[in-house]
Order: C-alpha cells, then structure tokens, then sequence
C-alpha cells in the first residue's frame, strides 16, 4: 500500500510524552504516540483506535486522544471491543467527518490542510450521533 514504516520506539514515546507522564507509560504512549508521530509527519489522516473493553492502557489512550483533538486537530475514534460488533453509526459518521474535513481542504486551498489535503480539526460530532 506504500505505507511508511512505523516510527521508532523512542520516536513514538517522545510524541506522546506531552500527554502522557512518565507513571503511565506503558502500551498507552505506544498507541498514543505512534499515532501522533504519524499525524504530525502527515501520514494519516485520523485515528481509528480499538481495545478491549476496560483495558486501562485503550482508555489511557483515548482520553489523550481528546486532548491531541483539541490541541492538534486530530479526529479519533476509539472503539472498546467486547466481542460484539461495534455499532455502524459509529462508524458511519467517524467516516463523513473525515470526508468532511477532505472537502472542506479542498474548497479552502489557505485551510490548516495547507493545500495538502490534510484537515486539522476538532471532530464536530459525539459517538453515536451523527454529523449534521
């Protein structure tokens, strides 16, 4: 798919440090981290992030993951998976919003995207509602 590789692992803990302490480092700062890495190298576009359900480190994670949205205007979803399939609406609006922000870059070429096709914004929806 032409993907880059993943970061290094000290790469992806130095870009999750700003929102992680040192106490709980752990899998959270490589989720987190690894993530951020490639948001601010514009290697992707959004996070879709998933877990167990009630796993500290998802939950570390995707707490951050609201900050990084306000701070940096990265979109993410995070799912906690029990099992059962998760529910399409999720899904459903998580994907409109990141072709939302696509559109909208391309209208405005001067948009934070700088011309790139990159949107950076805070996600204008909660889970389970829809974008309106």
């Amino acid at each position: 798919m032409g993907w880059p590789g993943s970061p290094r692992v000290a790469d992806a803990v130095k870009a999750g440090s700003t929102y992680l302490r040192e106490e709980l480092r752990g899998e959270a700062i490589l989720t987190l981290g690894t993530s951020l890495h490639a948001w601010r190298h514009g290697e992707i576009d959004a996070v879709l992030s998933t877990g167990p359900l009630e796993c500290m480190p998802n939950k570390l994670a995707e707490a951050q993951f609201h900050h990084a949205a306000e701070r940096e205007g990265l979109l993410s979803l995070t799912l906690n998976l029990n099992g059962e399939p998760p529910d399409p609406e999720l899904l459903d609006a998580f994907a409109f919003e990141l072709h939302a922000r696509h559109r909208a870059a391309a209208k405005d070429p001067l948009s934070p995207a700088g011309g790139e096709g990159r949107v950076r914004g805070q996600a204008s929806f909660s889970p389970g509602e829809l974008p309106t």
